[in-house]
């Protein structure tokens, strides 16, 4: 837990998987496809190719090891969960590493 905040990151099972519940993953939906209609004519190509080497999905938040799956094939980098916020030594020795921080942080509008 960082300073300053109540969030626990979810941690991931056995086989990786982290399961986010059907609210998380309606909100996901609405946040995904809410950018994805206003990047049209205002995104690089190259943003646009990685998109679609990503496939996210837009029914589901995407499990870390799908996006590490395609950013190892093609950039040699990454994903690798960490528990919130973390120090900037912790996060500069990962992406010395080639290993991408990411939290398993889930922020959804409040109702």
């Amino acid at each position: 837990m960082s300073k300053g905040t109540k969030y626990v990151s979810k941690h991931a099972d056995e086989n990786g998987i982290i399961h986010w519940s059907e609210q998380e993953n309606k909100t996901w939906n609405t946040l995904i496809s809410r950018q994805l209609s206003h990047i049209d004519n205002k995104a690089c190509d190259e943003y646009f190719e990685g998109l679609a080497l990503l496939q996210l999905p837009t029914d589901r938040i995407p499990q870390l090891g799908e996006v590490s799956k395609v950013l190892q094939a093609t950039t040699g980098w990454q994903c690798y969960p960490v528990p919130a916020l973390i120090g900037f030594g912790e996060f500069f020795k990962l992406l010395s590493e080639k290993n991408s921080p990411w939290q398993h942080l889930f922020v959804a509008k409040k109702n």
